[in-house]
């Protein structure tokens, strides 16, 4: 994907955003963290995380300049779009050779690659007016940088085309239109970057396409061209997570405790600059809620806000007359609950065991379930018995083996 169509990505992206602000009044975004950074650069402004909709930009350290998009977008699902940019050099002019159709004798056209933006190349007043780089050998040219004199088309716009020029033979030339630009400068130096990405040729033709018949003047022609190989800077990194560097260079993803990573955990330097393959995200691990059972209500603890966060205890409270079966589960890390069965059962005591021969059980209430009451008699003697909340009946204090030995001895 070329630099241009970077830059209608991001503008896709805003508006996409757009249509993400609607969405956020019922459904909160992701936040984002760090973004990344060129070799040679870094974001602004640098902060611990980011809301969706939040941009960020990027600038180079001196010597170098800013090549892609300049800025990068939060989207909602706590990812940027668009790629991080390069930080790049200009390609050393030493071997370079200027020339143009006519110049003055004392501002020759070297002076427009000289490395010195305080001299400049003047071209006499007549149309065709242009000067040309010859780089020695075809580049990919990215961009190119122009640097006029103080004072020079502040009151008239410019009027430049920039081609690249290669060439087959002797006889053989085909320019390639690299970028216009029509307007007045807002700073001395003006970065434009080739339509398309990137244009081939050996010479950087910059062409003033004034009607008006004046000097055409360059201080410095920077060409930006694709080097084939590059650095990488920082990768991004997602909130709630921390990225180890290994020993090969690549990057090495966890997330804290609590959060999990959707997306690649390793991610390799590719040789355009860019990360491989895309930044993945720490999502919170968040189980679902159990569905309600019956005689009972399920209660939550150990949770965070109103979420069921990794840790979260579920446990249950029966209705009266009935008792937990099962143990509590546990909210685990892949985000499901625990094995286990939690229901509430009828508390059930059954039919008391006699004990003795000579006990006699009379169910009074004709249940055994909780509360019930059996009636224990044993000759002329009577105990009663009630289903405790154990499932177990109480112990009556009548003991019939020991009043039959008493009848007996009588």
């Amino acid at each position: 994907m070329t630099w241009r169509n970077m830059d209608l990505y991001l503008l896709y992206a805003v508006w996409i955003l757009f249509l993400f602000d609607f969405i956020q009044h019922f459904v909160a975004g992701l936040e984002c963290g760090y973004p990344g950074a060129p070799a040679f650069g870094r974001p602004h402004p640098v902060k611990e995380s980011y809301n969706p909709g939040e941009a960020v930009s990027f600038t180079c350290v001196q010597g170098y300049a800013l090549q892609g998009p300049f800025q990068r977008v939060c989207m909602p699902n706590g990812t940027w779009v668009g790629p991080i940019p390069l930080c790049d050099r200009s390609l050393s002019s030493v071997e370079h050779q200027a020339s143009s159709r006519q110049t003055l004798i004392s501002y020759p056209a070297n002076l427009s690659i000289d490395g010195d933006r305080e001299t400049c190349a003047y071209t006499d007043k007549m149309r065709p007016r242009w000067i040309r780089i010859d780089m020695r050998r075809s580049q990919r040219v990215r961009a190119v940088a122009i640097t006029i004199p103080n004072g020079i088309y502040s009151r008239d716009a410019a009027q430049l085309t920039i081609y690249a020029i290669s060439v087959r033979d002797s006889t053989t030339a085909s320019y390639h239109k690299c970028a216009d630009f029509n307007g007045r400068f807002s700073s001395r130096t003006l970065k434009l970057s080739c339509a398309g990405g990137e244009v081939e040729g050996r010479y950087i033709h910059v062409e003033d396409k004034r009607n008006r018949v004046n000097y055409f003047s360059l201080c410095e022609v920077e060409v930006y061209a694709n080097k084939g190989s590059y650095d990488c800077g920082e990768a991004e990194r997602p909130t709630h997570a921390y990225s180890v560097r290994t020993e090969t260079g690549a990057i090495n993803y966890r997330c804290v405790y609590g959060y999990r990573l959707e997306g690649p955990p390793i991610r390799h330097c590719l040789q355009n600059g860019q990360w491989s393959l895309y930044q993945p995200i720490c999502r919170e691990i968040i189980c679902p809620y159990l569905n309600e059972i019956e005689h009972g209500r399920i209660f939550y603890s150990g949770r965070k806000r109103d979420q069921l966060t990794l840790g979260t205890i579920a446990n249950v409270s029966c209705d009266y007359g009935y008792r937990i079966t099962g143990n509590p589960l546990q909210c685990e890390e892949d985000g499901s609950w625990s094995k286990g069965n939690l229901t509430c059962q009828p508390i059930e005591c059954g039919m008391p065991f006699a004990r003795h021969e000579s006990e006699q059980y009379i169910l009074l209430n004709g249940t055994t379930n909780y509360e019930s009451i059996a009636l224990l008699k044993c000759g002329d003697q009577e105990a009663i018995l009630i289903c405790r909340e154990d499932g177990t009946w109480s112990i009556p204090e009548l003991d019939c083996a020991t009043q039959s030995k008493y009848e007996s001895c009588v």
